[in-house]
């Protein structure tokens, strides 16, 4: 004989989550936002140029060698040639950079910089690097005269006036997009906090278990690892799972209360609508839809994918229900 354990979840009781009264910020584009797009673009075909008769000031982009020293030893990590970086831009040494304004080109100076304490390199936590920095090159950046002949050469568009107006156009679609979101998060998260709930802990963590798999994943994905991503944040697996139990607790709990809502309001999901979200999931992975839907049902998926559908409804029907205010 053996014992199972099972994790019993509580009990849901709906609070409100009709006619909900949700703030909405405003989705109109301001002209300062086309504005501030329009420099942006400025700047990245801004022209570098060479400067010869005064030092660096903030803003220059210059071209230096760098070397490091710690308790009178090279840190050859630190030791870069040829480093070309904005003055006062942050970078890769923002302290450094910062201190290069005045300086000339063939001059070198020492600058010691303090490493804190929080430094992902824990040798160097806390402890002043003494950095020396020999300026090679200067360069102003020169941007661009507004024109119609400018915005000719940087895109599709033939005048400003037409430029300015696709900038607007895909501005609005950004802001439209993320104010809708923010509002249905906002609802989601008052029908959620209507809700008491008491969470046992253990689903907790293993609901923190899985966004840890997950992250893992998406680094896996991206050519790295959660040993690499640890080394550099400088953060410990125990802390990592400890930071995702909030995202946690909260992914639980609102899947438990949509699904209140599903079971409260009768939701169903038909096979029609299966069919057609594992026709769209097969063309975005270039799959025959028949293949993957006997993959799905072969490894339960295919469940999961309809309690899924069950809840995006549940969250439409509370969103659509909320009310601007």
């Amino acid at each position: 004989s053996f014992t199972a354990t099972v994790t019993v979840m509580p009990e849901v009781v709906l609070g409100e989550y009709k006619g909900l009264v949700v703030p909405k910020e405003s989705s109109e584009v301001a002209d300062e936002e086309v504005d501030a797009q329009m420099e942006r673009l400025r700047n990245e075909f801004a022209e570098l140029r060479p400067v010869l008769e005064r030092a660096a000031q903030k803003g220059d982009y210059v071209t230096a060698d760098l070397s490091a020293m710690l308790n009178g030893e090279p840190v050859e990590r630190l030791e870069t040639s040829d480093y070309l970086f904005e003055v006062g831009g942050g970078g890769m040494f923002p302290e450094v950079s910062e201190q290069v304004a005045g300086m000339k080109v063939g001059e070198d100076k020492s600058l010691p910089v303090q490493s804190p304490e929080s430094s992902s390199e824990s040798d160097l936590a806390g402890k002043t690097v003494e950095f020396t920095v020999t300026l090679k090159e200067i360069k102003e950046k020169v941007l661009p005269r507004v024109s119609d002949e400018w915005a000719s050469e940087v895109s599709e568009f033939a005048t400003l006036l037409e430029l300015r107006k696709e900038i607007r156009t895909k501005l609005q679609s950004a802001k439209t997009y993320s104010v809708e979101q923010g509002f249905r998060a906002a609802a989601l998260g008052k029908a959620v906090a209507n809700v008491p709930l008491e969470l046992p802990e253990v689903a907790v963590q293993q609901e923190a278990a899985e966004l840890l798999t997950e992250f893992k994943r998406s680094l896996e994905g991206r050519g790295s690892s959660l040993e690499e991503y640890l080394a550099a944040t400088g953060v410990t697996l125990e802390r990592m799972v400890e930071d995702l139990v909030p995202q946690a607790a909260g992914n639980l709990k609102t899947r438990l209360v949509l699904d209140a809502v599903v079971e409260g309001v009768d939701l169903t999901v038909s096979d029609e609508e299966m069919g057609a979200v594992v026709e769209q999931m097969a063309k975005a992975n270039k799959m025959d839809s028949k293949v993957l839907q006997k993959r799905l049902r072969k490894t339960g998926g295919i469940e999961t994918l309809r309690e899924q559908l069950l809840r995006d409804k549940a969250a439409a029907l509370i969103v659509d229900g909320a009310v601007e205010g």
